[in-house]
């Protein structure tokens, strides 16, 4: 078409990726300029010639038919001269693109002619980023957009033209320049009419054929359409008639599900009165619960999944590997390899088969990197006992209180079967907040800062390690909406936190359990009293006041180890930190952490559309993919960063590289989101 001028763009053209304002290359170039208007012609067209060009299954076609189907003119003043810019896909197929740029006075026409595997070179030389769609969406708006500045002729020598096309990039503030070589093809009417008028007309035919065939097709549809419309009618009546049938159902429905609950909890009476059968004479069954110990079967609410305490067999070789590799660790004597230590188990056969992994994943303790799912899987369900045991030894509890080892494993067991098989809050989550703790307390130097005792460091292993315990997989506020028992025992004040602490100290009215017991009268009240403070304060609900008094403390002084209220202010900041921890892990763990809380989530949420409750805030399964990204980077942004900057800041210097973690994982919602944006413009 036109003077059939198509120029190679091997030539260099100086195509750059800019950002738009002062002392930029886009903004320098295009300088300011006059708009006075545009014409647009808009419709449908043919498919064009669609060929392969990267390896997402995007083609150089797609989009075109959409944005550019028709020739698109629009005038530009530039230095007192009146130009008429035009762009158009080659007809008949929209293959390949034409730029054409006419002085209006003397009538000159420049121009360029690509075919399709010209246009690929051109556009992945200046704008390789954009999709294709997405390419054609914003060159189009380059043309047609009043509100910008048009493409701009700029004369070189040789006389030729170069129009520069500015348009914008992935982001509002990125923009790509285009520079396009025109070529002189003379001031000849006819140019004229083949480069612009030509264009226009086989447009506006094939506008007004396609037009006059969709003309055809709905005269021929309307029998049908109306045919449809009068089935749609009876249908809808059909179903306003049936409507009070369902209510009704629905209400039976009910109250179906409400007598399900209420004989499944009966079932369960019986059940236990007929296991109790056989107890002693004159013994109620539930004092015999309480003589026999160990973890509770209850189920609190009739929606919660039922849950059977299953305690785990453990491997007295390990454990026994686990003493000699971590027995006070912190402050004795260097302790040998793991190597070495694993080597002392040759002619044994062990539980688990790679003893030796195990232990390098339970050495990886004193590490931010630190993996409780692969530790729960090797140890089948052990990562808590193994974690909390280690701990134990590490911090040479056993010889400070003259803890007995057999109390230490039955209690850890027996707390491992108290956890309910969650997505999120269960045993592995127990043990990643315990190992966050020692690591806060150790190599966050805050043991030192604070100058804890073998009673807090006590307080805070346990604390972390019970912190969920008989968590029933839903939260404070819908034990409060549903009225539910628990909500109504602990009066709606920190529901759950109540309930775990309260279990567990019930747990250890049992000998075989009583990990306390060696303690002192005045050790053990010290020990509960600060373990009962910090399992109240993981209570989100509270978080804001906790926030309040801990930075007007350290307002006040440095000294953070003279006053008792100072170090347990320190200690509850500790194990709120660990609680959310999981937003501070390496990206693929943090990955893992993510995809629990929103099953977690989903599984309330779901209960909440059984029981027509309203979902409470990202916990609808059908609005993940807009409302999960958005719950993460709010949680992050309100809440984790706000508080591991404080703490970092004001306690904990050394834990500075927990914060870019932070930000880092917040930043992956936040490119994921752009991206998403991007999309839909």
């Amino acid at each position: 078409m036109g003077c059939g001028v198509s120029h190679s763009l091997r030539q260099p053209t100086g195509g750059t990726t800019t950002k738009s304002g002062p002392g930029h290359g886009a903004g320098e170039l295009n300088g300011s300029v006059n708009t006075n208007g545009s014409h647009v012609v808009a419709g449908g067209a043919p498919n064009g010639t669609r060929r392969e060009v990267n390896g997402s299954g995007a083609t150089a076609s797609t989009g075109k038919e959409k944005y550019l189907g028709h020739p698109i003119l629009r005038e530009s003043n530039q230095d007192g001269k009146v130009y008429q810019l035009a762009v158009y896909c080659n007809t008949p197929k929209l293959d390949g693109l034409t730029f054409a740029c006419r002085d209006a006075l003397t009538g000159t026409v420049w121009m360029r002619t690509m075919d399709e595997e010209e246009v690929v070179l051109w556009k992945n030389k200046s704008a390789s980023g954009l999709p294709w769609p997405v390419f054609w969406k914003y060159l189009t708006a380059a043309f047609t957009n009043t509100l910008r500045d048009p493409p701009r002729s700029i004369a070189i020598p040789g006389n030729k033209r170069r129009l520069d096309i500015s348009i914008r990039g992935v982001t509002r503030e990125d923009r790509h320049l285009l520079p396009t070589e025109l070529a002189n093809c003379g001031a000849d009417p006819s140019i004229t009419y083949t480069c612009y008028f030509l264009p226009f007309l086989e447009s506006y035919t094939k506008r007004k054929t396609d037009r006059t065939r969709q003309e055809a097709a709905a005269e021929a549809a309307e029998p049908v359409i109306n045919e449809s419309e009068s089935l749609v009618e009876e249908t809808e009546g059909k179903i306003e008639a049936l409507r009070p049938g369902v209510e009704v159902l629905r209400a039976e429905l009910r109250e179906v599900n409400q007598e399900k609950g209420e004989l499944a909890g009966l079932e369960k009476q019986v059940l236990r009165a007929i296991k109790h059968r056989s107890v002693e004479k004159g013994t109620h069954h539930l004092d015999a619960l309480y003589n026999d110990g160990g973890a509770r079967p209850f189920q609190h609410a009739f929606w919660a999944k039922e849950h059977e305490p299953v305690y785990i067999q453990t491997c007295p070789s390990l454990l026994q590997l686990l003493v000699k590799a971590h027995e006070n660790a912190l402050d004795g004597p260097p302790r040998p390899p793991i190597t070495d230590v694993a080597a002392s188990l040759k002619g044994k056969k062990p539980l688990y088969n790679d003893i030796e992994t195990i232990l390098q994943c339970i050495d990886a303790v004193d590490e931010h990197n630190f993996d409780p799912f692969l530790l729960d899987k090797m140890t089948n369900g052990g990562a808590l006992v193994y974690t909390a045991w280690a701990l134990t030894y590490k911090y040479d509890l056993v010889n400070a209180f003259n803890l007995d080892p057999e109390v230490v494993k039955n209690f850890w067991v027996a707390v491992t079967a108290g956890y309910h098989p969650n997505p999120y809050h269960n045993a592995t989550h127990a043990a990643d907040v315990m190992q966050c703790t020692h690591y806060i307390m150790d190599r966050g130097k805050m043991r030192s800062l604070i100058r804890m005792k073998k009673e807090d460091e006590f307080a805070c292993l346990l604390a972390a390690g019970i912190h969920d315990y008989d968590h029933p997989g839903f939260n404070n506020n819908f034990h409060t909406k549903t009225q539910a028992y628990l909500g109504v025992l602990y009066n709606d004040r920190s529901i759950l936190e109540n309930h775990h602490c309260a279990c567990v100290f019930e747990l250890m009215r049992h000998a075989k359990y009583n990990i306390l017991a060696p303690l002192s009268e005045d050790q053990r009240k010290e020990v509960r009293d600060t373990v009962i403070e910090l399992l109240l304060c993981t209570d989100m609900g509270n978080h804001s006041k906790i926030m309040i008094a801990f930075r007007r403390r350290y307002q006040e002084s440095p000294d953070w180890h003279s006053r008792r209220d100072d170090v347990k202010n320190a200690m509850v900041m500790a194990i709120k930190m660990a609680d959310i921890s999981n937003c501070s892990r390496p990206h693929d763990l943090y990955m893992r952490w993510a995809d629990r809380i929103a099953e977690e989530f989903y599984n309330q949420g779901d209960y909440e559309h059984r029981l027509d409750l309203p979902a409470s805030p990202f916990m609808s399964r059908r609005k993940h993919q807009t409302d999960f990204p958005l719950g993460q980077i709010s949680f992050m942004s309100y809440i984790v960063l706000p508080m591991f900057e404080d703490v970092v800041n004001n306690l904990l210097p050394s834990l500075s590289h927990v914060v870019k973690q932070v930000e880092q994982n917040r930043a992956y919602w936040q490119q994921n989101k752009a991206k998403d944006n991007s999309s839909e413009q």
